[in-house]
């Protein structure tokens, strides 16, 4: 029987992973759809969006598009107004 898990549970889950198991931040994210990043091909810049509880991801207004992704995964692992990892 497979049991749908809420986004609190899955949340905590994917925290687990991270600190029990050690597993790559952004590898989780990805895994446990945390976050969703876009590449703007011709301006090549990548812009950071954000799960909302209605499944639809939106377009995280804290941080402008930026050349590199390192930045967009900075933000997802400091995550300063916890809507990423809850």
């Amino acid at each position: 029987m497979l049991v749908e898990l809420g986004l609190v549970e899955q949340r905590y889950q994917a925290v687990f992973k991270v600190l029990n198991d050690g597993a790559p931040i952004t590898e989780v994210a990805a895994r446990f759809g945390v976050s969703r990043q876009s590449e703007h091909r011709r301006l090549t810049l990548w812009t950071l969006y954000w799960p909302a509880r209605d499944s639809k991801f939106h377009r995280y207004e804290n941080l402008d598009p930026t050349p590199t992704i390192d930045r967009l995964l900075a933000e997802i692992d400091a995550d300063p107004i916890c809507i990423f990892w809850g």
